[in-house]
């Protein structure tokens, strides 16, 4: 029995910035969209082919170890070509919302 369906996969880039020391970087993640069997949908971001946090929970700086750490807003486009919002501000519920 199928408890899940992958119904879309994207690569997505976020920008992560430190309050702390001012540096600045991106991280390409590859976002799995997930849809349960009663409609419940989650994200599972990858990295090199495996699973990893969701960087909107939260990242440590690479420069400097800090953990004040925001994501810079991205604009990217869908598979149409028209602006969507980045996955970090989407109201996705995850399995443990069920």
């Amino acid at each position: 029995m199928t408890t899940s369906v992958r119904n879309e996969v994207w690569q997505e880039p976020f920008t992560f910035h430190c309050d702390r020391c001012d540096h600045m970087w991106s991280v390409l993640y590859e976002v799995h969209r997930y849809t349960g069997i009663a409609g419940q949908e989650w994200l599972v971001y990858c990295r090199d082919g495996r699973p990893v946090r969701a960087p909107h929970l939260g990242s440590r700086c690479f420069a400097c170890g800090g953990l004040r750490v925001k994501i810079v807003p991205t604009r990217i486009e869908g598979p149409s070509g028209a602006p969507r919002p980045s996955s970090a501000s989407a109201n996705i519920r995850k399995p443990s919302d069920q």
